[in-house]
């Protein structure tokens, strides 16, 4: 079998509230035998600039792998990085890609054995996640609002929730003290912060949130400032989460040696693919550090990449885009098997079919094509600025 084709695909929607633009980075690789494998690129959140990863995998490395074998996953892998890490970093961008081919090739080999992903990988440990539901960053919005919108996670025994703050200690601290009223004791809380804290502001937060026996503080300040991390995680009352912008197993390494947080969140689209993320569960059993794996509100390729690689950490929870209107990770396939209808208990079945264990519809590709247009940056500048 050979690879006979390599294709990013920019997708992409307007959101509801906010109003913002969201774009998503697709690949597509096709076999010379007719099997076809996706993954998919994030940063984070969706895919801010899928031209930019376009460019990469055209330009780059769809001359250096096709022709070649998909079913020898690490060898393409290691090519991946040996054309792009040492000119363009193992950072960002770049392992992005290597983790959107990367999971491809590994939908390829699971339709060529007829097995899913997870049991490549050394199979599940658990047949259906928990999950908690991620709130939106809608800072014009009150704490009334922000506690209504888990609503559906509470009926249906989601065993968590996630307020997103972004306007400043007094706003944000009533948001959280709001949602921790509507959603009683039982059920834990989360609090992300999306980088918009200095240390010392972070600091001040955490020590108030102690009180609302928060689970853990996402993201409080920028993940480069590791030594800022690792004194917030020193004077934190609450548990100090961070990885959705660690890019590999380098960098968590890092914050394993500064001590700089006490839960992991790698996600397969944004920190190289399933064997990276793999590796960063393992650095983290070394240092007794949990894994709680990311989802970015994606699409169903990355949203059944990272249900993939979820089942086979132990002990986990995982994270599930509140926001209704989610038509790429829905519409998109022949049967939505993420939607709110499939949760049942509180927890989201494990897909078990070849591969990702998805059946992607493409007609649907063209009703949802990329335009450029506002992303969070420019409605919400102080996001990921460190400056609150």
């Amino acid at each position: 079998m050979k690879i006979k084709s390599i294709r990013v695909i920019p997708l992409g929607y307007q959101k509801d509230f906010p109003v913002l633009s969201r774009a998503f980075s697709l690949v597509r690789v096709e076999t010379d035998s007719g099997i076809v494998g996706y993954g998919e690129g994030s940063t984070s959140y969706g895919h801010f600039y899928p031209t930019v990863m376009k460019t990469i995998v055209d330009d780059i490395l769809a001359p250096v792998l096709i022709g070649k074998d998909p079913l020898e996953v690490r060898p393409r892998t290691r090519e991946m990085q040996r054309y792009l890490n040492p000119w363009l970093g193992v950072d960002g961008i770049c392992a992005q890609v290597i983790g959107a081919v990367e999971t491809a090739l590994w939908d390829i080999l699971g339709k060529e054995m007829d097995v899913p992903i997870h049991a490549l990988l050394g199979d599940k440990v658990v047949d259906a996640i928990p999950l908690y539901m991620t709130g939106s960053t809608f800072p014009e919005k009150d704490a009334a609002w922000h506690g209504q919108f888990f609503d559906s996670a509470l009926e249906l025994g989601f065993v968590g929730v996630k307020t997103r703050i972004a306007s400043g200690a007094d706003k944000d601290m009533a948001q959280v003290e709001g949602v921790r009223e509507h959603i009683g004791p039982d059920v834990k809380l989360m609090v992300d912060a999306y980088c918009n804290y200095g240390v010392e502001s972070a600091i001040r937060i955490a020590k108030h949130m102690g009180d609302l026996d928060v689970f853990w503080f996402e993201e409080p300040i920028p993940q480069t400032w590791i030594k800022g991390l690792a004194r917030l995680c020193d004077k934190s009352p609450v548990s100090i989460a961070v990885g959705e912008r660690v890019y590999s197993l380098h960098g968590f390494e890092l914050l394993a040696d500064y001590r700089a947080a006490n839960y992991w969140q790698p996600d397969v689209t944004v920190c190289g693919g399933f064997l990276e993320c793999l590796q960063v569960v393992g650095l983290a059993k070394a240092n007794d550090i949990r894994v709680f794996p990311h989802i970015g509100g994606l699409t169903a390729v990355g949203q059944a990449a990272n249900m993939h690689f979820a089942s086979l950490v132990d002990e986990v929870i995982l994270e599930y885009d509140g926001s209704e209107y989610q038509p790429l990770r829905d519409d998109i396939l022949k049967d939505p098997i993420f939607d709110l209808a499939h949760v049942k208990d509180g927890k989201l079945p494990i897909p078990d079919g070849p591969g990702l264990g998805i059946e992607i519809d493409e007609s649907k590709f063209e009703d949802y094509p990329y335009v450029p247009g506002n992303i969070y940056p420019d409605i919400y500048p102080q996001l990921g600025s460190g400056t609150l």
